[in-house]
């Protein structure tokens, strides 16, 4: 999800349809918000390992994030079953809805095993390019 997709959900920010003013603010808000100097005082007040937790999981949605964690947190050479992953996922981050969600269940199963793969590859690569620098 786009970090600017809540904003519309604040209530008198943003207006429906968007008039010139939220297209103005907008764009003010986009030439801030890509300006690496005020990024850097944006970030200056929150801890080292939070920073890079950030980075580390840029772009990440919040089931990205929690198995990118549980990965991270391993003992070296110790592993985790995607089937315990997805366990813990249904049980943690998906709220329960009866006979619809098992339903459900099956297909999004078969898309979050594809996003464990793909944050156990990320992992990965952090992990190595740590080793590196």
């Amino acid at each position: 999800m786009h970090p600017l997709a809540n904003l519309g959900e604040a209530p008198g920010l943003i207006d429906e349809p968007l008039t010139n003013d939220d297209l103005r603010f907008l764009a003010t808000f986009r030439y801030i918000y890509g300006k690496e100097t005020y990024l850097s005082l944006l970030l200056a007040g929150i801890k080292k390992s939070r920073r890079y937790k950030l980075i580390e999981t840029a772009g990440m949605d919040k089931i990205e994030r929690y198995v990118f964690s549980r990965l991270k947190e391993l003992p070296p050479g110790k592993r985790i079953r995607t089937s315990q992953l997805l366990d813990e996922i249904f049980h943690y981050l998906i709220r329960r809805g009866g006979k619809k969600e098992v339903a459900r269940k099956v297909p999004l199963e078969n898309k979050l095993k594809a996003l464990i793969a793909r944050v156990r590859s990320r992992v990965s690569e952090t992990a190595r390019l740590k080793m590196c620098g």
